[in-house]
């Protein structure tokens, strides 16, 4: 399984450096050959993408786009069809596959030339993945996902802190003493970089393990 979502990532990566990285959904619509059209519900049925009227018209019309073409590009490389054959029914399968469109999605918003733009100015700092929130558009949250699972092999976390409450984590091949919503001032974290995203909130990160 851990194969075919790299390769799912690997074929989303491809497909949008072909595209040149163009960052406006509507575009890559477009140039993929997908028709957008309003309806009642966002969905993908081939090669039609119908978004709901709010989404059509809203603030969420690119978020919703780009999470539809991610549907379409998995389905286009065939990794859904055996993601669905591994998990035997669309009903298992389904949150795994919206977790890998959600994760497309972003690299969609997100591309690799905008990591190396961020990490340029700032290294692999909390303040790197700010600069991807603010070069992308994207939410820190977002950016936080991105940039732990931007390098296959690579070991590292991030994760904000709101209070002393764990609201937002993300850990890629090493292991975190914590987890959403849990309280993290009993732990001590040597290798650790904290950034304060405002009076409330700690953006961290590590490198390599804890």
């Amino acid at each position: 399984m851990h194969q075919v979502q790299i390769a799912s990532m690997n074929y989303v990566r491809n497909v949008h450096e072909y595209l040149g990285h163009e960052p406006d959904a509507w575009i890559v619509a477009r140039r993929l050959g997908l028709e957008v059209v309003m309806g009642d519900t966002s969905e993908l049925n081939g090669n039609v993408i119908t978004l709901a009227r709010d989404d059509y018209y809203g603030r969420r019309a690119q978020r919703v786009l780009r999470h539809e073409i991610a549907h379409y590009l998995l389905q286009l490389s065939g990794c859904e069809d055996q993601i669905l054959w591994l998990q035997g029914s669309h009903e298992e399968a389904l949150p795994t596959l919206e977790n890998l469109c959600y994760h497309a999605s972003l690299i969609l918003q997100i591309p690799k030339p905008l990591l190396w733009q961020a990490h340029a100015e700032l290294g692999n700092t909390p303040q790197a993945i700010v600069r991807i929130a603010e070069l992308s558009g994207a939410s820190v949250v977002d950016a936080l996902h991105r940039w732990v699972y931007s390098e296959v092999g690579a070991k590292r976390a991030a994760w904000i802190v709101r209070n002393g409450l764990v609201i937002e984590a993300a850990s890629a091949n090493l292991w975190l003493p914590f987890w959403r919503y849990s309280e993290v001032n009993e732990y001590e974290l040597p290798n650790v970089q904290l950034h304060s995203l405002d009076r409330r909130e700690t953006l961290g990160m590590v490198l390599g393990g804890i």
